[in-house]
């Protein structure tokens, strides 16, 4: 490897430790932040705008940063593969890109929207609550309910992988069910899957990121 790639596979490595640790992040929010929402719609916005600053930083930190590193780690993932099998890392490659735009964009719309609702809210409740539930929907939409793009990104980017011999087998199953458990969030009844394919994601990640470390400190070939 020249110095260019080790450096590429370098920061692919740390994007991918910060990815697993967004994951973290983002399921101790849901432990910490949203614990005691309630029920019903003007109640639950209440709840939310009382923790809007908290939850700024942790839709940027899940969301916007996760994004922008998966964007990294997508690009050095693709330069490790290509010379193996380019048409498919190509394809590969999209996916992830788009991946990472709808995660953005999802927090993006999160963020403003409820910025947009706060003084809403003090006026008109109801009518600010009616709103959150469709901006939660075009959240959920983007890159919040279902799965299907990150599943697949990862379910090629294992195949591929697998395929080449690049980096352990274990990395690779549990990256082909993990993805696959994202692929099929795209069925209703079956969308409780999601949590299995963040948890999954959360050690693939992890070792995703420690392979392209070690590979990085690979003399040059």
């Amino acid at each position: 490897m020249n110095d260019s790639k080790n450096n590429l596979q370098k920061l692919g490595g740390f994007a991918a430790l910060f990815n697993g640790l967004a994951y973290l992040i983002g399921f101790a929010g849901f432990l910490t932040l949203l614990t005691g929402l309630p029920d019903g719609s003007v109640a639950q916005l209440e709840f939310l705008l009382e923790r809007q600053y908290f939850l700024h930083v942790w839709y940027a930190i899940i969301y916007v940063l996760f994004g922008i590193s998966l964007v990294v780690l997508a690009i050095s993932i693709s330069e490790a593969l290509k010379s193996h099998a380019p048409k498919a890392t190509q394809i590969m490659n999209a996916f992830g890109l788009i991946w990472a735009g709808l995660v953005m964009a999802s927090g993006m719309v999160a963020v403003i929207g409820l910025k947009a609702l706060k003084d809403w809210f003090v006026l008109e409740p109801e009518q600010a609550a009616s709103a959150w539930i469709a901006v939660s929907a075009v959240q959920d939409g983007i890159g919040g309910g279902v799965e299907i793009v990150g599943g697949l990104w990862m379910v090629l980017v294992s195949w591929i992988a697998l395929r080449n011999k690049l980096w352990a087998k274990s990395i690779h199953y549990l990256g082909i069910a993990a993805g696959a458990a994202g692929l099929l969030t795209i069925v209703p009844l079956l969308e409780e899957l999601g949590a299995v394919f963040g948890i999954g994601q959360i050690f693939w990640f992890f070792l995703i990121g420690r392979s392209l470390l070690v590979e990085s400190q690979s003399p040059e070939r």
